[in-house]
């Protein structure tokens, strides 16, 4: 049995323009990197991204989006065989998932969509949370 959860919070409206600009800066930047002509999914993140900036500017929110995948399984024994059909089925979506190591128990309790919200209780200092 899988269980998918999409969690997403807003960026704060001053966050959210410095982030789109940034965002437009670095696919510039990666796209003329390379010698020669950009390839194909360079210039889509180009357009997607100064898409994003210009909406942003009209008004629209930002967004923080994480997917997060649970398996249960009956049979410990076979673990290894369900993270991999996981793992293929999130590169088939073209999704970037990372295994939870040592908070597992953490992870299962904020997919259940209960309104446990994990930023909430995250403790890092404030130089890292202020981006410093």
């Amino acid at each position: 049995r899988k269980r998918v959860t999409v969690v997403y919070r807003p960026y704060a409206a001053y966050e959210a323009a410095a982030i789109a600009d940034a965002d437009v800066r670095t696919a510039n930047t990666l796209a003329t990197a390379r010698r020669g002509q950009a390839a194909a999914g360079e210039t889509a993140a180009i357009r997607a991204t100064r898409q994003t900036a210009e909406e942003q500017a009209a008004g629209a929110g930002l967004v923080r989006q994480s997917v997060m995948v649970t398996v249960t399984m009956s049979d410990p024994k076979r673990l290894g065989q369900a993270a991999e059909i996981v793992d293929q089925l999130g590169a088939s979506s073209r999704l970037q998932l990372r295994r939870c190591f040592g908070s597992q128990d953490s992870a299962f309790a904020a997919a259940l969509g209960v309104g446990v919200v994990l930023a909430k209780h995250v403790a890092m200092p404030d130089v890292f949370r202020n981006g410093l």
